[in-house]
């Protein structure tokens, strides 16, 4: 599992569906995907929408503190969506998270700085001002993006999209509208 293979799959599908101009929205690792996708792939999309997006665990204690992640320590409601929409069932959580948070140790998570400074699309990134990833970071992935916009949602944390709907539909609609 890494986000340049989930991009790939990604690219894939849209090419498949013949999807060109796509605006993309995501969030989290969906978020990571979406701006990868913008540099590899810039004939796919027109726009992206980013929110809680980082460079990664930059550091040595952010790479020993994410190893440290156990998959018991997720909330039941994540685990049950697992199971919901996991065709190999709730036994493979451990085995499907153990996956996903040696992707997250990395130092980069799938994109780099240079690669930001050379997506040409437009990009909206959003954080809440007590996400994971710092507002400090947030700034400095806005700031390498020559097309970027940034919003800050106050008082919020990573869950921009499900937490502050009422705030950020309105900004979205208006980015995506933009000609």
């Amino acid at each position: 599992m890494s986000y340049e293979g989930m991009t790939e799959d990604t690219a894939a599908l849209l090419a498949h569906l013949g999807i060109q101009n796509a605006d993309v929205i995501g969030w989290s690792d969906g978020g990571q995907l979406a701006l990868r996708l913008a540099f590899t792939h810039p004939e796919l999309v027109r726009r992206v929408v980013a929110s809680g997006v980082g460079l990664g665990a930059t550091t040595p204690q952010m790479q020993l503190a994410i190893r440290a992640l156990s998959a018991e320590q997720w909330s039941v409601q994540v685990r049950d969506e697992y199971t919901r929409v996991s065709p190999d069932g709730p036994q493979y959580w451990p085995v499907f998270f153990d996956k996903i948070r040696t992707m997250w140790a990395k130092p980069s998570w799938g994109i780099s700085e240079p690669e930001l400074g050379k997506i040409k699309a437009a990009v909206l990134i959003v954080a809440g001002d007590r996400d994971f990833t710092r507002v400090e970071e947030t700034t400095r992935i806005f700031r390498m993006i020559p097309t970027a916009r940034l919003a800050i949602l106050p008082g919020t944390d990573h869950f921009t999209f499900q937490k502050r709907p009422v705030w950020l539909n309105p900004i979205i609609l208006d980015f995506l509208d933009e000609n």
